[in-house]
């Protein structure tokens, strides 16, 4: 009887340890018991999960080593007139190879005559190939420095990308209206710009005055928007007109009066007919002697050459931080390979493309005329000089 009652006082203690040590492992059985099994139960596992995370990270941090150095300095990238607070403030200069290089190029370039020793830069073929190429179309005697180009797979993120180095989201571009519907998507879709219409009325033959220009900004500043630069297209599409030296000389006083910039869109440049006279934007900041960093000109070879999808345009500024920002941007809309070999290849004839893009307008002219005269259509001129007899084809 004894041996029987010790073992049975001995499998009731050992169950009541058991029993004690579920209270700890599962809460609900303590929670029926009312021993405070709950809090043990929730307490103990979390504060072991918890050392055990602190070891680990202790234990990873021994054989780490040390923290990279602190980023180098964020350069501006604006000009020195212009504040968005948050364009490009974050914006980095790369220490990569391709960069160190370009950084050596820019602190000892390569002159023929004044630096003979220094560093030369064999990235400006198509560069040097174009800016030729727009002092001939443009029949002026301008000369553009290759260094200032920025290439971009066509105008619409030429365009897109000096709105993003210009402005922040909110701010806003006038514009002579009407303009070209496209803009409204190169411009505003991406970069969270508005645009300004500036109306211009056909009784005026669409011509653009700064008395429209100010009642324009004028009324932006009272919606709280804040004006960062005019839009200009030269010449214009759609509406066909050239801006005069006058005018353009009067816009450019006007931006330097309210501190904004120019975009000059010349895309159609090769395309004009006629004798009057084109005038860019680059030859009036060459002739006088202003702020030409507020001045911004964007063009391209499609239309001239009448390559549709011919996607090759650019930017020209003499602005540098404008010029830094638009290199970086324009990485994202690259011009392929290809059409790079392509159309240096193309520009080595300059006598070919001249007569090339000579015969293309006059038989666009030509077919047009003809086409109009054999339906007795009557046409509207340039500069919208109604004629009212039938139409002759131009000799």
């Amino acid at each position: 009887m004894r041996k029987a009652r010790g073992t049975s006082s001995t499998t009731a203690t050992g169950g009541g340890g058991a029993a004690a040590g579920m209270r700890v492992i599962v809460p609900l059985q303590g929670v029926v018991q009312g021993r405070g099994g709950l809090f043990f139960g929730s307490v103990i596992p979390c504060a072991l999960v918890y050392f055990l995370q602190l070891y680990l990270k202790s234990r990873g941090g021994e054989g780490r080593r040390n923290p990279p150095s602190s980023p180098p300095e964020t350069e501006t990238l604006l000009p020195e007139h212009s504040s968005p607070s948050s364009s490009f403030s974050g914006l980095q200069r790369s220490d990569g190879p391709y960069y160190v290089g370009l950084k050596r190029v820019e602190e000892d370039p390569f002159d023929e005559v004044e630096n003979p020793d220094g560093v030369i830069q064999l990235g400006l073929a198509e560069n040097r190939a174009v800016a030729g190429f727009m002092s001939k179309i443009m029949e002026r005697p301008l000369v553009f420095n290759p260094a200032q180009i920025v290439f971009t797979a066509g105008a619409t993120p030429a365009i897109e990308i000096l709105a993003l180095s210009l402005a922040d989201p909110g701010n806003a571009f006038l514009v002579p209206s009407p303009y070209c519907p496209d803009l409204d998507g190169d411009l505003k879709w991406r970069t969270g710009v508005e645009i300004i219409p500036v109306p211009c009325r056909s009784a005026d033959g669409f011509s653009l005055s700064i008395t429209s220009l100010d009642r324009a900004f004028n009324q932006a500043k009272k919606r709280g928007l804040k004006v960062r630069g005019i839009i200009l297209s030269n010449p214009s599409n759609p509406v066909g007109i050239l801006y005069s030296r006058e005018i353009l000389y009067s816009i450019l006083d006007f931006a330097t009066e309210k501190n904004i910039h120019i975009i000059s869109n010349e895309l159609l440049v090769g395309s004009t007919h006629g004798t009057e006279e084109f005038v860019s934007m680059a030859e009036i900041i060459d002739t006088e002697d202003i702020e030409r960093k507020r001045v911004h000109i964007v063009y391209g070879l499609s239309k001239d050459l009448s390559l549709a999808g011919f996607r090759i345009g650019l930017i020209y500024t003499l602005n540098d931080n404008v010029l830094s920002a638009a290199k970086k941007l324009a990485r994202f809309s690259s011009v392929s390979v290809p059409t790079q070999h392509l159309l240096i290849s193309m520009l080595a004839d300059m006598k070919f493309v001249q007569q090339t893009i000579k015969f293309s307008r006059d038989r666009v002219v030509r077919f047009l005329f003809t086409t109009l005269s054999e339906n007795d259509i009557p046409l509207v001129m340039r500069r919208f000089r109604k004629v009212t007899e039938t139409c002759r084809s131009p000799s």
